[in-house]
């Protein structure tokens, strides 16, 4: 993996591949979310702040924890450089100076020069080569570091209401491709990409959810199906599978495998498919009501819901402010508050439909 010392966002980004490997380019991939809709509220023109209030004690320990990370990035990036112009100017005086150095009365080059030189420049060069390892290394280390503990704080402010118990971040912290691909939600999935896989009940209800990204395969190259948060909870529902899809704006990922299940409800707002003619005792009135009331076009992007086999799926599809990871610039909290709200608001929905 190349380093390029002279940009943070460019380097925490090849770091962030490294730390996650296979999970989908990291779950930041902007490729699926650059338009935007003018039925939508789009998201505000963004502004870098150096500062911001946090009302929360693990909002701001969020902020620390980056800023700590920071520090040590730019002081191991000032190090590197420094290791590397003192290597090469070594080297430089190997080649140059060695030679000068090395000469008899009669100005003929001693027979010490050459292996001296060739030892100092292969040396020169592993020190380099062998100390730029370690500290990539190191920093990897820090930075998954920093990834568990950006997820412990958003754990410990996103759960902190009673209802919510057993709250636990998995090891490993992402899910297997087919407890994504069960859904049924979109079709041909190739890869699954997750991280921060938490387990906890609501009100004695086993559910999980994780950062997620998917993947299917184009001619050139891979596309994303969908970004964002996944939600999984129990049911009760064991029929025909039933499927409801909150519209978005223009950065929106519609399911893609509902070819084959009829449209039973449509309007401006969203889509309901089953073929189960008896659907609506199951998307009854209470349960449309809270689905219409669901808001998409800032962070929210769109919501993709499947009902069947004994499990609630939610592909509650987020923009780059719930999903990237601050690094370079301060923490904004008000997505992270905001996604709180609406996820009391899923997991809400999530029993109800659980019924």
């Amino acid at each position: 993996m190349e380093e390029k010392d002279t940009n943070l966002e460019e380097s925490s980004e090849q770091i962030k591949d490294e730390v996650v490997n296979d999970e989908a380019n990291s779950l930041a991939s902007e490729e699926n979310k650059e338009a935007k809709s003018e039925k939508s509220e789009p998201l505000a023109e963004q502004k870098v702040v150096e500062h911001f209030e946090y009302n929360d004690d693990h909002l701001a320990k969020i902020e620390s924890n980056r800023n700590d990370f920071l520090k040590f990035y730019k002081k191991q990036n000032i190090w590197k450089w420094v290791i590397g112009f003192i290597g090469l100017a070594i080297i430089i005086f190997a080649w140059i100076g060695f030679p000068n150095l090395g000469k008899d009365g009669e100005g003929k080059q001693a027979a010490w020069v050459m292996p001296a030189m060739i030892v100092v420049v292969v040396a020169s060069l592993l020190g380099i080569v062998s100390y730029s390892f370690v500290i990539k290394r190191i920093i990897t280390k820090k930075m998954r570091e920093y990834f568990s503990s950006y997820y412990e704080e958003c754990n410990k402010y996103v759960f902190e209401s009673d209802d919510f118990t057993e709250v636990s971040i998995l090891a490993p912290d992402k899910i297997e491709k087919i407890q994504f691909t069960e859904n049924l939600l979109y079709y041909n999935v190739f890869d699954v990409g997750s991280r921060g896989l938490t387990e906890f009940k609501y009100h004695d209800e086993l559910m999980m959810v994780c950062d997620c990204a998917a993947q299917v395969k184009s001619e050139k190259s891979a596309l994303p199906v969908f970004v964002g948060k996944y939600l999984v909870a129990p049911a009760s529902y064991n029929e025909d599978p039933i499927f409801i899809y909150i519209k978005g704006d223009h950065r929106a990922l519609p399911p893609t495998n509902l070819g084959d299940v009829k449209n039973v409800f449509d309007d401006d707002k969203m889509s309901i498919f089953s073929n189960n003619d008896k659907w609506a005792k199951v998307i009854n009135a209470k349960v449309l009501k809270k689905l219409k009331a669901i808001k998409t076009g800032r962070q929210l992007v769109d919501v993709a819901i499947a009902i069947h086999s004994g499990k609630v799926y939610m592909c509650l599809g987020y923009d780059d402010p719930v999903m990237v990871l601050p690094l370079e610039h301060a923490f904004d909290p008000e997505p992270i508050m905001e996604f709180k709200e609406e996820f009391n608001d899923f997991v809400k929905l999530a029993e109800e439909l659980a019924k």
